[in-house]
């Protein structure tokens, strides 16, 4: 939470990860556990970021075959009186990454989709037009980030980045 912001919403956390309940609804605070985080209003035209660092177990295995979405996005921020200034960016898997990793070749994925689009264009379920979307699409999606992303929103920083 901002330190200079009230609180206004409260929610329980929900999650997609293989080892959990799906949710995360116990928060420490000051003076006792709570059920739901404690967070200030959003703003529509700000993006709104929640951090989770060094949380034991699951860290180790974020970059590893485990983990099906490969390694996340790392900064490396040094935080002090004036802000913070972020260090070094290091990029996450691509969803190409990963199904390479998992031994798929672009061309077999790539190969097999038009072959499924070809499908629905000849049974009359999709148009020439559209197939060349959907397919332009579903190409541009190889050395896209695998988590989810926000499309569009620019982020600012305190500080000016030097990585």
């Amino acid at each position: 939470m901002c330190p200079f912001t009230i609180s206004t919403n409260h929610r329980p956390l929900c999650d997609i990860t293989c080892d959990s309940d799906g949710i995360v609804d116990k928060f420490v605070d000051l003076h006792d556990v709570k059920q739901v985080l404690e967070l200030h209003a959003l703003n529509p035209d700000e993006p709104y970021y929640l951090a989770f660092l060094l949380v034991g177990a699951y860290q180790e295995v974020m970059g590893n075959n485990h983990n099906l979405f490969g390694a996340p996005h790392e900064a490396h921020i040094h935080i002090d009186d004036e802000g913070f200034l972020i260090k070094k960016v290091i990029k996450g898997t691509t969803v190409g990454g990963a199904a390479e990793r998992a031994r798929y070749e672009r061309t077999f994925l790539h190969d097999g989709f038009r072959r499924l689009i070809s499908r629905r264009v000849k049974d009359g379920e999709l148009s020439e037009a559209g197939a060349a979307e959907v397919t332009q699409f579903y190409e541009s999606r190889y050395e896209a980030y695998t988590y989810l992303a926000v499309n569009g929103v620019k982020t600012r920083s305190r500080r000016k980045t030097d990585y």
